[in-house]
């Protein structure tokens, strides 16, 4: 499950219930000023990342995205509504490689692979206009 967009209090607090996600993780998913982080749970794990990337209108994004994660569910929490997953989200739709035969554990290792490969095609970009920058003022 992918929820985007953490402005609703009222839905995170039933997903939470209904998933039975402890308060003090519901509070740390709403609050978006968390640093990273990983928890191991006893019935899983939960885990606060920082998403770059630049969206489609080409300015830079920066967002928190936690998962909760279990062995039989994935649910992640976007702060925004642009959609970090989308790849991933293609990946299983379409049924290419393995994801599709793997565990959530796999599921998880997936997005925050997108995330972590986001901050090299966003450090790329930045260092490009950082250096158009530099040309223009010398």
């Amino acid at each position: 499950m992918d929820i985007r967009g953490l402005h609703d209090i009222e839905l995170l607090q039933r997903i939470g219930k209904e998933a039975e996600i402890h308060p003090l993780i519901m509070e740390d998913i709403a609050d978006v000023h968390q640093r990273p982080k990983y928890e191991s749970l006893e019935n899983g794990a939960f885990l606060v990342l920082q998403a770059m990337y630049f969206n489609k209108h080409d300015l830079f994004k920066s967002e928190q995205v936690s998962m909760y994660v279990t062995p039989y569910y994935l649910i992640s929490f976007q702060e925004k509504k642009e959609d970090v997953f989308e790849t991933v989200k293609l990946r299983l739709i379409e049924n290419r490689g393995i994801i599709r035969q793997k565990t959530t554990d796999y599921l998880a290792y997936s997005l925050i692979d997108v995330i972590v490969d986001d901050y090299f095609e966003t450090l790329d970009k930045l260092e490009t206009r950082v250096f158009a920058i530099e040309q223009d003022i010398s």
